[in-house]
């Protein structure tokens, strides 16, 4: 049997027990006061108790539909437990109302009914601060409801003040009754904390396992990622490798045929081995091209040296031709040189925050606003997007901070859930001369 099948069945268990409990005590209750009065020794039933009891024939009515109404209520509760934890709550408000009064028509002479409520609340309430208030006022008032503490100041009959009506033997088998159902009420109560225990040391000791195999599994996935990654990019190498090695090869080998075969023509026709030479000069520009194409690749950045305003444009115009936005780039300032890491790094930031206000923003429109001051480059990109209330910096956003950082500079983010998203950056730079 599952475990938490099984707490359920123990409480329900000493649920039964407390009912048969506050039955024994009402019904002894009403059928002592009624022998009483049959016996006509009311009077000195009264003087000895020293105060006016409740009426008994109500005792036993109210208790047991008070028990019958806690059942119901802790029927109730499997069924709403996971649908809404503010009714269970509420529920359980009302069961300490309902456990006081049962105290109550007892004339406070048992109390074990709020180890059941105790247990009530440790198995359907969710909320750990609430769960940990509502058992404190549970074991307050399991302190403070108690016969011995309240009738100091109180005049109260105890269920031992019926019990003595009775001949000793009679006492002593009532006594027996209530003692054994109390000492087996608090027993079922120790034993479902202990289950409870058991099962929360359980649920950690698997939430330690599984939280060891994701570490491992991580690991595991690290490791293979950087596997993975190395293995890329020896495939890559591997191919350009080959790729130039065969450019290369089939080039100078066509130039080492080709001037062997000039100089040996020198001699006999000088204008044939002229025309050679001219054949051999395509080849090697063909062969350079080439080269050099296959060199671009290992490049990471998709611009060069110098060309910043040119790259940025063509990016312009190829989001311009394969999307529905429009940007718009303006340029204030005489254009001049930067470092390459400067170039690449403002071209990946208008890029990312082209791309961010296409994919996120869903913009229609964007403007980039590039300004060359003295010393200093100022860009703002500005889009008519769907905007944020708050902004949550994701990759792309860490990404430009740290890329700006680099430079020394500044970035600011701006939006407002009226649309729009703003990125303002300001980096310092030392220009070199105007481009050509």
């Amino acid at each position: 049997m599952d475990n938490k099948v099984r707490v359920k069945y123990l409480h329900w268990f000493i649920y039964v027990i407390n009912l048969l409990i506050i039955a024994f005590l009402s019904i002894n209750i009403y059928r002592t006061s009624y022998r009483i009065c049959y016996d006509f020794k009311a009077r000195s039933f009264l003087e000895s108790a020293q105060y006016l009891p409740l009426v008994p024939s109500t005792i036993p009515i109210y208790t047991v539909f008070l028990m019958l109404v806690l059942g119901i209520s802790t029927v109730t509760k499997n069924y709403i437990n996971q649908k809404n934890r503010y009714i269970v709550i509420a529920s359980v408000v009302v069961d300490i109302v309902i456990c006081i009064y049962i105290s109550y028509y007892l004339n406070y002479s048992y109390k074990g009914i709020f180890l059941f409520l105790a247990a009530t609340i440790l198995l359907y309430v969710q909320l750990i601060d609430i769960r940990i208030f509502l058992l404190i006022i549970t074991l307050i008032s399991y302190i403070l409801l108690d016969y011995d503490l309240l009738s100091v100041n109180a005049n109260i009959v105890s269920f031992q003040n019926y019990i003595n009506y009775y001949p000793e033997q009679v006492r002593v088998y009532l006594y027996s009754i209530k003692n054994i159902l109390t000492s087996l009420n608090e027993i079922l109560f120790f034993f479902l904390v202990f289950l409870l225990l058991q099962a929360k040391i359980k649920e950690n000791k698997i939430y330690l396992e599984l939280n060891n195999q994701l570490k491992v599994a991580n690991e595991k996935l690290e490791n293979y990622a950087k596997e993975s990654e190395q293995i890329a990019k020896m495939k890559e190498r591997n191919r350009l490798a080959r790729e130039i090695h065969d450019i290369l090869g089939h080039s100078l080998t066509g130039i080492a045929t080709g001037l062997e075969a000039s100089i040996e023509l020198l001699e006999v026709n000088f204008e044939v081995a002229k025309n050679q030479l001219f054949k051999i000069q395509e080849i090697a520009k063909k062969g350079l091209v080439d080269v050099r194409r296959s060199v671009k690749e290992l490049k990471i950045d998709a611009i060069e040296k110098y060309e910043l305003i040119p790259a940025i444009e063509k990016l312009i115009e190829e989001r311009n031709q394969f999307s529905n936005t429009n940007v718009t780039l303006v340029i204030e300032g005489e254009v001049m040189r930067m470092n390459a890491d400067e170039e690449q790094t403002i071209y990946r930031v208008v890029q990312e925050s082209v791309t961010n206000a296409i994919r996120h923003g869903k913009a229609h429109h964007i403007w980039v606003k590039i300004s060359f001051g003295y010393y200093q480059l100022d860009i703002v990109i500005t889009d008519d997007g769907v905007g944020c209330g708050e902004i949550s910096k994701g990759f792309g956003l860490t990404h430009i901070e740290e890329r700006i950082k680099m430079l020394n500079g500044t970035v600011e983010f701006n939006s407002t859930t009226d649309g729009g998203f703003t990125t303002k950056l300001l980096i310092p730079i030392r220009w070199g001369n105007a481009y050509d």
